[in-house]
């Protein structure tokens, strides 16, 4: 599967060890070196958690395993924890353009626009869930869903606002442990049975959330 890569913003200050090239490269991140570069990190990263802890994961490793110099690896990031912060942005965006485009009363277009989410980064997402020392990358997936569901709600129902969070929390963290389960034991089960058995579940719930 391929990973794409969002534009990023280069929130480091320009000092003088940047050689000109290097300078060119923080100012101009749609170039395809630095696009190249984010890659290498991302893969790097990906890499790395499948058997540590984010917490362990330092950046002269990171960036041995992304074969780059560790100043290379600061013209992109100030820390291993803004890399994370990128990815969970990102994962946001994208889930919040997604609730945009759907019926707001259609779980199913809900779960096929996940399914989507997943097959596109799929590796990244295999790693977090299956990780068990990366738990916590698995709490923020659902965290994330759990806000943008629950902004999607205040929208479309007239729950108050303790409901609102009440639903989204109970639904992101269904689909999210069902999906983890998933992908931690390897199961048999086709993406798109999955899918059907979590609209089976989540319907009858989220059509009445939607019609309050």
């Amino acid at each position: 599967m391929n990973e794409t890569t969002p534009n990023l913003d280069f929130n480091v200050s320009y000092d003088s060890t940047l050689d000109k090239t290097e300078v060119y490269l923080l100012k101009n991140k749609n170039d395809l070196r630095v696009i190249k570069t984010e890659n290498q990190i991302n893969a790097a990263f990906i890499s790395l958690i499948q058997s540590k802890a984010t917490d362990k994961i330092t950046i002269s490793e990171l960036a041995k395993e992304a074969q780059i110099q560790r100043k290379t690896f600061y013209l992109h990031y100030q820390s291993i924890d803004e890399l994370i912060l990128k990815f969970e942005k990102s994962l946001l965006v994208e889930i919040k353009n997604l609730l945009a485009k759907i019926d707001p009363s259609s779980i199913n277009e809900l779960t096929f626009g996940l399914n989507q989410l997943l097959m596109q980064h799929y590796i990244f997402y295999q790693n977090i869930f299956k990780a068990r020392n990366n738990l916590f990358l698995t709490e923020d997936c659902k965290n994330i869903f759990a806000s943008a569901l629950a902004q999607h709600l205040k929208t479309h129902s007239s729950l108050n606002q303790i409901q609102t969070e009440f639903y989204a929390n109970f639904i992101a963290a269904g689909i999210v442990e069902t999906y983890s389960n998933w992908f931690e034991h390897d199961s048999n089960l086709k993406i798109n049975d999955l899918t059907n058995h979590i609209n089976t579940i989540i319907n009858p719930i989220f059509n009445d959330i939607i019609k309050k």
